[in-house]
């Protein structure tokens, strides 16, 4: 496949696609339409219109449009996980681990949208829900270590079984937070950010902190 662009003469001249450059193409297109359409209504046509490339080209790369569908779903869900976790790693306490990476992670949906409503819609389909139910066991399971720290809430009279729960509560709130935020995108991340945080956060550091009240709930 070749595109043309201006050279300084401005004569157009053609530039053969490499085989991954084409693949991202098809990819960028794909995650567009099922993000508009689904996976059910998704059609191989509209991707290859919308990506300027035959129908016969997506069957080159890719055997259809299940592993299509499940190669966005796996990508985007490999690139939020290590975007994420790259950020903790340069933060030494548990509150700015967590903040850093819930902040990596949105900053993930705000660059890649189409992707993100890829990751977060429903299927029918066995192996595309098992693909999700490893993505959403994962996250619970980086987010329950973030918090085992020296300094974190962890290590302050929570046993495994609380810790574990807050992990999926976490979760919960980031996926949720991350939808509304698409729908809502003239909202500052910051804001998103600073509220997920204070939801989160500020009942477990309580109850580690001895409130009685939340301790009697």
């Amino acid at each position: 496949m070749e595109v043309g662009e201006l050279n300084t003469n401005g004569v157009v001249r053609r530039q053969r696609l490499t085989g991954a450059q084409r693949q991202r193409m098809i990819f960028d297109a794909a995650a567009e339409v099922f993000a508009r359409r689904g996976y059910d209504g998704a059609r191989l046509e509209e991707i290859a219109g919308t990506a300027g490339v035959s129908k016969a080209l997506i069957y080159e790369h890719f055997d259809g449009k299940r592993e299509l569908y499940a190669r966005i779903l796996k990508r985007g869900m490999d690139e939020s996980f290590g975007i994420a976790m790259a950020a903790v790693a340069q933060q030494d306490e548990s509150y700015a681990r967590l903040e850093a990476g819930l902040g990596a992670f949105l900053e993930f949906v705000a660059e890649q949208p189409d992707v993100w409503r890829v990751v977060q819609q429903e299927v029918s389909d066995p192996d595309l829900i098992e693909i999700d139910h490893a993505r959403q066991v994962r996250s619970e399971k980086a987010i329950a270590q973030l918090l085992v720290v020296d300094d974190g809430i962890a290590c302050q009279g929570f046993d495994q079984a609380q810790i574990d729960l807050f992990a999926v509560m976490i979760n919960g709130a980031m996926v949720r937070a991350a939808d509304w935020w698409i729908a809502h995108f003239e909202t500052p991340r910051e804001l998103v950010l600073r509220s997920l945080m204070q939801f989160v956060w500020l009942g477990m550091d309580r109850i580690a902190a001895g409130d009685e009240e939340l301790a009697a709930i």
